[in-house]
This record gives structure tokens, sequence and C-alpha cells, in this order.
């Protein structure tokens, strides 16, 4: 009985220590994965944060181009507008210098003459203050869209410089440029968005 007790008493100092043993390992390992998940995790943060960051920085891009594109949108219509009211002014006038008018309504007739050119030379600073606009916006010089706008809203300058009408077709002209040019912008921006 003493052998057998002696026996006993060793196998369960054995299998505590088997257990402790056991245990440590354990601890041991689970250590050793929470610092590797720790560390894998800090990475997987640092990743998502450079991708966020790059996702705002492409959506910051997007946005500025669009704002980019709307103002000259906006600046080729107020062109388009001005060209047309200028256009009609410089016929009236045209117009009202081979009229024959009587004696008694040649002085109102001169005033109203000289208030429309002086709205005509108002306007041909308008035009030439908004060309000026579109030309610190299309600078690329590589761009064939922005070069063919830039040369028809050149022509079209140059004739209301001697106060000249531009016809419909070169108004026309300048808005089938302008419009393919904003067409070339948009499809441009949608490839680098993809």
């Amino acid at each position: 009985m003493i052998i057998l007790a002696s026996t006993n008493s060793s196998a369960i100092y054995s299998g505590l220590i088997a257990a402790i043993v056991s245990g440590i390992v354990s601890l041991i390992g689970y250590v050793i994965t929470a610092v590797i998940q720790s560390k894998n995790g800090d990475k997987a943060i640092n990743t998502q944060r450079e991708i966020a960051m790059m996702e705002k920085d492409e959506k910051l891009f997007y946005e500025s181009q669009l704002r980019w594109n709307d103002e000259v949108r906006k600046l080729f219509a107020s062109f388009i507008k001005d060209c047309t009211v200028l256009s009609r002014t410089i016929k009236e006038v045209d117009q009202k210098k081979n009229e024959n008018v009587p004696v008694k309504e040649a002085q109102k007739s001169i005033n109203e003459m000289e208030q429309k050119v002086h709205d005509a030379v108002k306007r041909v600073d308008q035009l030439q203050e908004t060309a000026s606009l579109i030309r610190l916006y299309l600078f690329d010089e590589d761009n064939a869209a922005a070069k063919m706008v830039l040369d028809s809203m050149l022509d079209i300058i140059q004739k209301y410089g001697k106060m000249e009408a531009v016809s419909g077709a070169e108004l026309n002209n300048f808005i089938d440029v302008a419009r393919q040019y904003l067409y070339e912008q948009l499809k441009e921006l949608q490839i680098k968005t993809m």
C-alpha cells in the first residue's frame, strides 16, 4: 500500500505539473497570438486610413474639376449672351445711321444712337473681360478643342472691336466648339474617376 500511495501521489504531481506546463504554454501562445494580431490590426487600420485619404483626395479633385467645368460653362453662356445682345445693338445702330429722320426728330435720334453706341462699347468691354477669363481657364495649349474655342472667340472679339455685328453662323460655330470642349472635358473626367 505504501508503494501504491507513493506512485499514486507521484502520478498526481506529474499530472499537476503537466497541467501547469500546459497552462503556461497556452498562456504564452495566447500572448504571442494577441501581440501578432495587434500588430496586424494596426497595419490594417493604417492601410484603411491611407485608402480613405486617397479616396478623399480623389473626391476633392473630382469636385474641383466639376466646379472648374461649371465655371467655364457659365463663362461660355455669358459670352454667348453678350454676343447676341451686342450684335443686335450694332445692327440697330447701323439701321439708324441709314434712316432718313425729319429734322425735328434728329436730336432724339442722335441721342438714342449715342446711348446705343455707349451701351455697345460697354458690352464690348464686358466681352473682352469674359474672353480674358475664358483664356485663363483654357490654358492647355495641347488641347485641340480648347484651341478651337479660343480661335473662334478671338475671331468674334476682333469683329466686335471694329464694331461689326457677328453673324448667326459665326456665333453657332463658337457654340459648337464650346460644346465639344465641354463634352471632351466631361469624358476625360469620367475616365479619371473610373
